[in-house]
């Protein structure tokens, strides 16, 4: 189970690495909450992924209160569509270890194209 939390811890921090290293060129965006959501929660986490943020500024972001509803229905459909199909993957009798393998990549991209759009819907 540990072993688990940490990886899932892991992987969310690589994410948010890269997407704040691309789109920012610093890591201003890495959202902490998310990385902490991620080990507790596990692939169920997405839902308190999109409603809370906390930058390493400090700052706790929530919906209404520095983020807008598009960027929390933006995180709520990545995370959605992630979990049914990682669950789909698994009953349809996929080896466990191929949906990760499959995840890892496609993870990425859905991480990074996600984070485009939520870049592209915040408020002025």
């Amino acid at each position: 189970m540990a072993n688990k939390a940490g990886g899932d811890m892991a992987l969310e921090s690589g994410f948010q690495i890269m997407n704040s290293l691309l789109y920012n060129g610093d890591l201003s965006q890495v959202d902490i909450a998310d990385i902490g959501f991620a080990g507790i929660f596990g692939k169920s986490g997405f839902v308190a992924m999109a409603m809370f943020d906390f930058t390493p500024k400090g700052e706790l972001i929530t919906v209404g209160s520095g983020k807008n509803f598009a960027q929390f229905g933006t995180d709520l459909l990545i995370g959605g569509f992630s979990k049914w199909h990682t669950d789909k993957m698994g009953t349809a009798g996929i080896d466990k270890g191929v949906i990760n393998f499959f995840n890892g990549f496609n993870g990425n991209f859905r991480n990074t194209v996600g984070t485009g759009i939520k870049n592209g819907v915040q408020d002025e």
